[in-house]
């Protein structure tokens, strides 16, 4: 016959297993989560047109997000999280930057070179 302490011991022994088991769907979920939330700042890029505008930092924060994949694939889910995180940072770049540029490109196509914006005459010192 068991006492009471001879039942806690495999009980406890089942609880650490199982919560041992959660701990690692926890990092997973975390990894998931994470890669999940990179996607969505890429796509933003790409709405951006960051692919265009800004293809350096697109093309690298898609690339950091295919690693994250891939590491998390391998259970690998330390890296699967530093490669998505960085490439939410990246993806954050590449919108920046690709409104950066749009901006720029605007400015360019509205304001022909050689001329004053305000329409006061040239900035090379003619008058109008």
């Amino acid at each position: 016959m068991l006492t009471a302490f001879g039942r806690l011991i495999p009980m406890l022994a089942v609880g650490l297993i199982g919560l041992a088991a959660c701990g690692g769907t926890a990092v997973s979920f975390m990894s998931s989560t994470a890669i999940e939330r990179a996607e969505a700042e890429l796509r933003g890029a790409e709405r951006a047109k960051a692919d265009e505008l800004a293809p350096y930092e697109y093309t690298k924060a898609d690339l950091y997000i295919r690693m994250s994949k891939e590491r998390l694939g391998f259970a690998d889910y330390q890296a699967a999280q530093r490669f998505a995180e960085d490439a939410l940072e990246i993806a954050a770049t590449a919108r920046k930057n690709a409104a950066e540029a749009k901006r720029l490109k605007s400015l360019r196509e509205g304001n022909p070179e050689g001329t004053d914006p305000k329409g006061w005459g040239s900035i090379k010192g003619e008058s109008p």
